[in-house]
């Protein structure tokens, strides 16, 4: 699509959504002096696939300055997702701020459309939030534009109207576009709001199963900002070469969220930069589950030794206790495993270590409807966990 094409489309959801009344008489006090700059990233640079039933999310950062000195009053910003593939739509979702509210509304007519209200900035001040889309169910067919996992993506164009900044589309920049995925049990991305959001990993809900033995699931509490969540899986040994004495498969969840707390250390949203510094107030809390498939048997009392169907020992037809299998973490930037211990509490709370160790607030076995092992565990700050 052309530019002039690109303007008008986007100029036709906004006239919609005036016309629909979503912003009142916003229009007749639109900004008439000064200058806008508009700013546009994404907040992360791979997202995945919806699928019918679970929906997942896109979303980029948005940053309005007045670099003039005169507003006469708001200024309207105009925006909209275009995927590579045409058959697929990114349609909005939500938006998050923190401080002044951009009032971002959307239509069921131009679901991909979003328009703004940029409140009346002062000279030098500037105004950042964040909109999210739920990403497309992945077509297949027609053109085949996009049907090579990694060739699709998706784009937010946007632009501001103030005087003479209307025409002034900042997105054509080859990095606002986020990477499209299909699935994946071992590899979750998502746009974490304000509020807090949960989200996990696998194919059951966070719960882990025969054929998907490991999950995680991290809940984010509620902070200043939006932010982002990833989680990576990543494994060691397997059923005829076990990694130790304990699990057959040695897993480890690597969790990077740059944090939503002020004045945490962010510094940018890919955490491109390490950060070793407490990032959640008051904790991060991780869930580590594992299928029972996974956990060695117990052979008596020379420990876990072998697979049941190799032993002649009725001993080894019982599994190793959950509290035998070890929990590590390793600090980003670092490669060492530190042992993870239980946590200390006071008045039946959890306490944060202090030392930028994570701690284990209970583990169970967990037998129905499914039968696994899990660990709960808090930090303030990323990193990765993992079971030995």
């Amino acid at each position: 699509m052309n530019s002039r094409a690109s303007r008008v489309a986007v100029v036709a959801g906004w006239a919609v959504l005036a016309g629909a009344g979503m912003f009142g008489g916003v229009s007749a006090a639109l900004a008439s002096d000064g200058s806008i700059r508009l700013r546009v990233e994404p907040l992360l640079d791979a997202a995945i696939y919806s699928a019918p039933g679970k929906t997942q999310t896109v979303g980029w950062k948005v940053t309005v300055t007045n670099v003039g000195a005169n507003l006469a009053g708001p200024a309207l910003l105009l925006g909209r997702t275009v995927v590579r593939d045409p058959k697929e739509k990114a349609k909005f979702d939500n938006y998050y701020f923190s401080g002044k509210d951009p009032r971002c509304r959307s239509t069921n007519l131009f679901p991909t459309a979003v328009g703004c209200v940029i409140p009346r900035l002062q000279a030098n001040e500037s105004l950042t939030f964040a909109v999210s889309f739920k990403t497309p169910i992945k077509f297949v067919g027609g053109s085949g534009v996009g049907d090579v996992e990694g060739t699709d993506y998706v784009n937010f164009r946007a632009t501001t109207i103030a005087a003479e900044d209307r025409d002034a589309f900042v997105n054509r920049d080859l990095r606002n576009r986020v990477t499209l995925f299909s699935a994946n049990s071992l590899n979750v991305a998502n746009v974490c709001p304000p509020g807090g959001c949960t989200a996990f990993t696998g194919t059951n809900g966070g719960i882990p199963t025969a054929t998907d033995v490991h999950s995680t699931e991290v809940v984010v509490p509620s902070g200043d900002r939006f932010t982002t969540v990833r989680i990576v899986e990543t494994k060691t040994g397997s059923l005829a070469v076990p990694c130790t004495d304990n699990v057959f498969e040695c897993w480890t969840s690597q969790v990077t969220i740059p944090g939503n707390s002020n004045p945490a250390p962010v510094p940018d949203l890919f955490l491109t930069t390490s950060s070793t510094a407490a990032t959640f107030d008051p904790y991060l809390t991780v869930f580590l589950r594992q299928d029972i498939s996974n956990i060695q048997f117990s052979c008596g009392e020379g420990g876990g030794v072998g697979i049941a169907s190799f032993s002649v020992s009725s001993t080894c037809y019982s599994r190793v206790p959950i509290e035998s299998i070890s929990v590590v973490y390793v600090r980003d930037g670092e490669t060492a495993e530190n042992p993870v211990g239980l946590c200390e509490f006071s008045e039946g709370f959890p306490l944060v270590r202090g030392d930028g160790l994570p701690c284990i607030v209970d583990r169970m076995e967990v037998t129905e409807p499914s039968h696994y092992y899990q660990w709960k565990l808090i930090n303030d700050r990323n990193g990765g966990w993992g079971t030995r």
